[in-house]
């Protein structure tokens, strides 16, 4: 009996909406990942696996001295595999994993994150000899900041997530194995203060009152 994988888990990533004027910075990724192994009858084996990575970054900078980056880092890994003699075994693995930053250089300075990793996985033998075994994890970093004569605003995140499941028997046995693990992450900060993009800021990056 080949029972599949159901892709039944959805996640929605929303940012806030902000007001934007001189340096806006956006960026977001996202991965979505069944993978799935099945073995029956006589002797035989199956194995299977993925590996997403993604990795991007900016910058800008303005005329007033004011210099945004931001970048973001992400890998996905899953493997799999199914042996025995008699008997059906399988692995059933979902991933999703999804994140995405936004920054303003505008009055007032506004950073904000959000990362999110899903995962989950089955392990099956029914009858027959044999074992089922599988493996998924996620790590993910995100890091952003500004730079002004009046000072810095920064922000980074990390979240990291795995899970790792077996099962095993002989003739007549009946395993299985359920996982799921869940991360989210979110952050913002917002900057009411000091010289901003499209202020009235001097060359060299120092902050000017207006009508100084």
């Amino acid at each position: 009996m080949i029972r599949g994988c159901v892709l039944s888990i959805v996640v929605v990533m929303l940012l806030a909406p902000v007001a934007f004027a001189g340096i806006l910075q956006e960026q977001g990724f996202g991965f979505v990942a069944p993978n799935y192994v099945f073995r029956s009858g006589p002797q035989g084996t199956a194995t299977g696996g993925n590996t997403a990575t993604v990795g991007h970054g900016q910058n800008a900078n303005d005329a007033v001295g004011t210099f945004a980056t931001q970048g973001e880092t992400g890998i996905l890994t899953q493997s799999a595999a199914a042996a025995g003699v008699g008997g059906w075994s399988e692995v059933c693995q979902t991933a999703i994993a999804e994140g995405a930053q936004i920054q303003s250089a505008a009055s007032p300075q506004t950073q904000l994150q959000e990362m999110a990793a899903v995962l989950t996985q089955d392990a099956r033998k029914d009858h027959g000899s044999g074992t089922a075994t599988g493996g998924q994890g996620f790590v993910g970093e995100q890091g952003q900041n500004i730079a002004q004569g009046s000072g810095i605003s920064a922000e980074t995140q990390v979240i990291g997530a795995a899970q790792h499941g077996t099962v095993a028997g002989s003739d007549c046995s009946v395993a299985k194995s359920e996982q799921t693990v869940t991360v989210t992450a979110y952050q913002g900060q917002t900057n009411t203060s000091g010289c901003t993009s499209g202020s009235n800021c001097g060359g060299s990056g120092y902050y000017y009152p207006p009508n100084w």
